[in-house]
């Protein structure tokens, strides 16, 4: 059976690029079911494994505010799948390390792909990649799919995917609302407290109301509601700060009342 590969990063991080070299510029065009946003999807054998590679739309962040980030979102949330391979842009990592750790919380076995590590280089910076791959837990690798042979290591290295050991630790008041709703996450194929932590955000992001309707495969809605009237929309208000430990990844604040 052939395994399912999501490519997820931000847009123009070069994803369609190293789809085309993994695959040999074999792929297909389609539109997602029931949209007309389109979605690449390519095949190969490789160390005799075989492959499909989806080319997801980019996406800045898993709160979709488009309709192709919906559906890079309903994929990654939604869909059966082996691995991700996280596509960075080395100019801008800070930046896109953003849905590294979104996918992280979740506990999304991933492969991190660093693309234009080459022109970073050229601009002075310079990036620690065995530091970021003890940090995170998972293979960090560079990449160019324009020059041969710039696959090398993530083809040697792709089946060593596995799940991120980077956890996020948020302030006491909101680790309190997550373990709350952990009894209300059933059935998720996803890392419960991510899940339990996504929900709080997207209650804060799109207001509680659409949070429960928009939680499929979750944990029902009910429950959701249930622990919303529990803390009596008890949200005062959204800050960001940086974490104190990694300092390069923002995370939202939630203030509940006490």
């Amino acid at each position: 059976m052939d395994l399912k590969v999501l490519l997820i990063g931000q847009p123009n991080v070069g994803k369609s690029s190293i789809l085309n070299a993994l695959t040999g510029a074999k792929a297909t065009v389609s539109n997602y079911p029931g949209t007309t946003v389109d979605i690449t999807v390519g095949r190969a054998e490789i160390n005799g494994t075989k492959y499909v590679f989806v080319d997801t739309p980019g996406i800045y962040n898993l709160f979709p505010s488009s309709m192709e980030e919906e559906i890079t979102e309903k994929a990654v949330i939604e869909e059966d799948y082996e691995f991700v391979i996280n596509v960075v842009d080395a100019t801008a990592l800070e930046r896109n390390l953003i849905i590294t750790v979104a996918l992280a919380e979740l506990g999304i076995p991933m492969i991190i792909a660093v693309n234009f590590w080459e022109e970073a280089e050229k601009k002075g910076i310079r990036i620690d990649y065995q530091r970021l791959e003890n940090l995170l837990g998972v293979p960090v690798v560079k990449v160019n799919p324009f020059k041969k042979g710039g696959l090398k290591e993530l083809i040697s290295r792709i089946n060593e995917f596995r799940k991120p050991s980077f956890h996020v630790r948020y302030d006491d008041h909101i680790e309190e609302a997550i373990n709350n709703l952990l009894s209300c996450v059933e059935g998720s194929k996803l890392n419960k407290r991510g899940v339990a932590a996504r929900l709080i955000a997207r209650a804060l992001l799109l207001n509680i109301a659409r949070a429960a309707e928009s939680s499929r495969g979750w944990g029902t809605g009910r429950n959701v509601m249930e622990m919303a009237r529990r803390f009596n929309t008890g949200f005062e208000g959204v800050t960001w700060h940086m974490l104190e430990k990694e300092k390069h990844f923002p995370v939202v604040v939630v203030r509940l009342r006490g």
